[in-house]
């Protein structure tokens, strides 16, 4: 079960939407120490922490799973993935 779930409404094309957030994720990924795989509409990423960012036709759904050390900024990932979106969201 995740420790983080988000969903996040949105009404751009998907696969526009899809190719920004996965630059955007790819540029970030370094900072994080995070492995980064797309299949198809679903991104995997691993690292200090694990799960799954989907674009779908009018939401974006991330499921996170926190490893020991990144449990206890659970509120503050969740407040900075949030944002990250809002602004992919609007840029595109």
């Amino acid at each position: 079960m995740a420790d983080i779930h988000i969903k996040m409404k949105h009404d751009k094309d998907a696969q526009k939407l899809q190719q920004h957030i996965a630059s955007v994720i790819e540029k970030e990924a370094g900072k994080f120490y995070a492995k980064v795989a797309w299949e198809k509409d679903m991104c995997h990423f691993s690292g200090p922490a694990v799960g799954t960012l989907q674009v779908q036709s009018k939401q974006i759904d991330v499921q996170i799973k926190l490893g020991l050390l990144t449990k206890p900024f659970k509120g503050e990932i969740a407040k900075n993935v949030e944002t990250a979106l809002q602004k992919a969201i609007q840029e595109c």
